[in-house]
């Protein structure tokens, strides 16, 4: 026979769960957003590139990016969206 227990201790890992899936997933996406404006970046070279996937992927603590890094891919970002508006 199940007790009061049972279910709440299956509730709280179920609520984890869901909690740690959703970091991850919000982690893959700031990775992804980066690592698309990185390729978007003219002014950097390919060698630029390379260092900044390699730096991306297998150093654990480079998913945090200056306030100047963060203005050009906001401009970056707003600049592409700006350029394929068409005006009247």
């Amino acid at each position: 026979m199940a007790t009061s227990m049972d279910f709440w201790a299956s509730l709280w890992d179920f609520v984890g769960f869901f909690f740690w899936t959703m970091v991850l997933v919000s982690y893959l996406y700031v990775l992804f957003a980066v690592i698309t404006d990185v390729f978007r970046d003219r002014e950097m070279s390919g060698c630029g590139k390379a260092g900044w996937l390699i730096l991306m992927l297998f150093v654990l603590d480079s998913g945090t990016i200056s306030v100047g890094e963060f203005e050009a891919i906001k401009s970056r970002a707003l600049g592409g969206a700006q350029a394929g508006r068409v005006t009247d």
